[in-house]
């Protein structure tokens, strides 16, 4: 579970190269998994996918796992594992199969979880809804505009992720975002200046604010936040 929420998390601050090492560790962790479950045997690494895969469509497994589940695994680990030189020159790959892999592999979780789970059967629909569950941005950009659209999140963590979304604006851009809904102009002003106090934001020579690396972190700590799936 700890292998395939780093996955995510590191998709939601679109960390995407990393996210990709990721998927490989937990569809890795997948594969010793089915294979305990076929022959009872911990294997410290997979050294050969092929003959993974053929052991696991000769065991005494259900179809379900040998023939599906199997399959979907190994087809899964193929796409992460490909080198980049097998893709075009003039298309980087990467965002394409990360979206691939964000689905197939809440899919194979909630494989493992529907198949092994033994406790009551609404708790796992529960638990299989989160796992493919759609939630909406956290921000929204329109022309020159950007929406919270979370609700609940304070002054403060809104000045981080406009700053995170558009990278570099003014303060006067970050109060007229902020002023739609909040009316107190003064306040945000303050977080501002509370943030470039404690090096979370820096101001450049032309009057622009950017968010330091303190900052950065800040505010993809937000959003990793906002989309964790809590199980």
């Amino acid at each position: 579970m700890d292998n395939y929420l780093d996955f995510k998390s590191k998709i939601y601050i679109n960390d995407y190269s990393v996210s990709l090492t990721k998927a490989g560790i937990f569809l890795e962790e997948a594969m010793k998994s089915l294979y305990f479950r076929a022959y009872s045997i911990i294997l410290p690494k997979i050294n050969n996918r092929d003959d993974w895969l053929n052991k696991i469509i000769n065991s005494s497994l259900p179809e379900t796992e040998r023939l599906q589940l199997a399959r979907i695994i190994y087809g899964a680990y193929e796409i992460r594992n490909r080198k980049k030189g097998a893709h075009s020159s003039l298309i980087d790959p990467t965002f394409l199969d990360v979206t691939y892999l964000d689905s197939v592999c809440s899919w194979i979780l909630g494989e493992f979880i529907r198949l092994y789970h033994i406790d009551d059967e609404k708790e796992i629909m529960k638990i299989i809804d989160k796992l493919i569950e759609r939630k909406f941005p956290i921000i929204f950009e329109i022309e020159d505009s950007v929406i919270i659209l979370k609700d609940d999140l304070t002054v403060a963590d809104k000045v981080l992720l406009i700053l995170y979304k558009r990278e570099e604006c003014t303060e006067d851009y970050i109060v007229k975002q902020l002023l739609v809904q909040h009316t107190n102009d003064s306040h945000i002003k303050k977080k501002i200046r509370e943030f470039i106090k404690t090096a979370s934001i820096a101001k450049k020579s032309n009057g622009n604010l950017i968010l330091t690396p303190k900052g950065i972190k800040k505010a993809e700590n937000i959003r990793i936040e906002y989309y964790k799936i809590d199980i």
